[in-house]
């Protein structure tokens, strides 16, 4: 048992998290083994109750179900830190099961599925639950690129560089206009609070 922490307090000194991952195993089979039989023992109430608290006090997780969901969030913390959001696109090729994984955790909170706990921690990384957000914030930062460059946010309606972006602005205006006239609209004071925040102008001159 010893041996094996020490290996599992490195794993954990080295990546932040005790969450050893399947994987893992072509790495270091003899710390994916004690991870194993760590379980085996917990299910089985075989495992002795101070070796739990030691483990416990590493962030181990004795449900092999709930620590690959803790492998896939610390995996999203880091795509989080590299680009300071977690709206990991369908063609992420760095790590293709990071796509399923955000899908599946808007899929469970539109069905009411997701525990409390998973939804808190996905809230505090600024986790967006709604696909069409991610679309509209994405569209709303190339805008703001195209203002830096052009200093306004007229995009020509056929804009040669990036078609969906002038279509996209040319959408915000009717939105607004069914807003305004009481539609059923996709637009809403807080979109609206953003776009006038870098410029966005409702008439055309």
């Amino acid at each position: 048992f010893e041996r094996g922490l020490d290996r599992l307090k490195l794993f954990a000194n080295k990546f932040g998290h005790a969450h050893v991952p399947k994987r893992y195993k072509e790495v270091d089979p003899q710390l994916w083994s004690f991870v194993d039989r760590q379980r085996q023992l917990y299910n089985s109430n075989k495992l002795f109750v101070d070796r739990q608290t030691i483990l416990h006090q590493l962030g181990f997780v004795f449900n092999a179900h709930e620590s690959a969901w803790e492998e896939n969030f610390s995996n999203l913390l880091q795509y989080h830190k590299v680009n300071g959001h977690c709206n990991v696109p369908s063609d992420y090729n760095d790590d293709k099961q990071l796509y399923q994984f955000v899908a599946m955790q808007r899929a469970k909170y539109r069905e009411g599925k997701l525990p409390e706990n998973r939804m808190e921690k996905l809230k505090s990384v600024g986790f967006i639950w709604n696909a069409n957000d991610v679309l509209w914030k994405h569209r709303l930062e190339e805008l703001a690129t195209y203002q830096k460059q052009h200093g306004d946010c007229l995009v020509p309606t056929k804009y040669a560089l990036n078609p969906s972006l002038g279509a996209w602005v040319r959408k915000q205006r009717a939105q607004r206009k069914y807003l305004d006239q009481g539609k059923k609209s996709t637009i809403n004071e807080q979109r609206i609070q953003l776009l006038e925040e870098i410029g966005f102008t409702w008439s055309l001159p």
